[in-house]
């Protein structure tokens, strides 16, 4: 009979404070699993939408900055929208060209006529799936911005003047 109440008082005093504490350990080992999977979920999400906002930013910067008559142009290609900003300053003319191309928002400024200047000014804004740029009129430009997760961002930016071309039309 003494032996019963030595086990009892061992398993009361021992074998059960370990068995919650493992129980704990395993529940916060489950817990932390579910919890980092989410994690990795919400911050794809945020980066994603980040990068998206990023783009429409800089996007809507770029044109009130640029505002004004003959500034702005529009210039649709096989492989994209363009976005063009002509700039003179004293007595030589800039060109910026903003386009998507392999899954990101490029910026390339470069004097107006330059050779290869498009490519050797690339500047990465943003990783973007896609751009499209439509001129309503000469007043108004639209965009859709499409993030890596395929959402679509539009906005609409009105302006002085703004032209639109073809790509063969373009200078």
């Amino acid at each position: 009979m003494f032996h019963n109440k030595q086990n009892e008082s061992m398993l009361s005093t021992f074998v059960l404070p370990i068995s919650l504490v493992c129980l704990f350990a395993l529940s916060a080992l489950v817990l932390t699993f579910l919890g980092s999977e989410s994690y990795k979920h919400i911050k794809a999400n945020y980066d994603d939408t980040s990068e998206a906002t990023v783009a429409v930013s800089y996007l809507s910067t770029k044109v009130r900055q640029n505002n004004r008559e003959n500034a702005i142009t529009v210039v649709h290609r096989a492989d994209g929208d363009r976005l063009e900003i002509l700039e003179n300053i004293g007595d030589k003319a800039y060109r910026t060209v903003i386009y998507c191309q392999d899954g990101a928002l490029y910026e390339s400024t470069f004097s107006d006529g330059q050779p290869g200047g498009l490519e050797a000014n690339a500047m990465r804004v943003a990783d973007l799936d896609a751009l499209r740029v439509r001129a309503e009129g000469s007043r108004l430009l639209n965009f859709e911005v499409t993030g890596k997760n395929g959402t679509v961002h539009t906005f609409s930016q009105s302006v002085v003047g703004a032209d639109s071309q073809e790509a063969g039309d373009a200078q």
